[in-house]
């Protein structure tokens, strides 16, 4: 993941749009990248937005990889690039990279925080599904009949 970030922000770093901060200005202008055209229209509309969200972007992904030494940073990075890669999902369109991208900085949460997660899907499930462990309990099956012995 370290690696994925540095070099995605070095590279765009290194554009002339991203120096600008106009990169996702142009972004939301592709049709192939709107699959809500007045949503991308209303955030291009936006200067400020648009400078703010295409700098904050390269400066978490530069520093992603020095902010893992301090902790209290490590546990806001992971949901700050998560709402990032979120509205790349709703923005953009781009559903499966963002999730693939949220589910490998969850490594970076906090353990207890993931701990808590699961026991909370998990009462979830069960609560939903009515069985103890999660899983819909079948129907205790009706005992066989039992043969009877012959008297010869």
């Amino acid at each position: 993941m370290c690696l994925i970030y540095a070099t995605a922000g070095w590279y765009k770093i290194q554009g002339s749009r991203c120096q600008e901060g106009s990169a996702l200005y142009y972004a939301l202008h592709l049709d192939y990248f709107a699959p809500w055209p007045a949503l991308s229209g209303y955030l291009a509309g936006s200067t400020l937005t648009v400078l703010v969200l295409s700098y904050a972007t390269v400066m978490v992904q530069v520093a992603f990889p020095f902010t893992l030494a301090n902790r209290k940073v490590k546990n806001v990075l992971p949901a700050a690039m998560t709402a990032e890669h979120l509205g790349i999902a709703v923005v953009l369109g781009i559903p499966f990279l963002s999730l693939a991208m949220v589910v490998c900085d969850a490594v970076f949460l906090p353990t207890s925080l993931l701990v808590a997660l699961g026991a909370r899907c998990g009462r979830l499930a069960r609560s939903r599904s009515g069985g103890p462990g999660g899983v819909p309990q079948p129907r205790p099956a009706a005992p066989l009949p039992v043969p009877e012995k012959s008297a010869s």
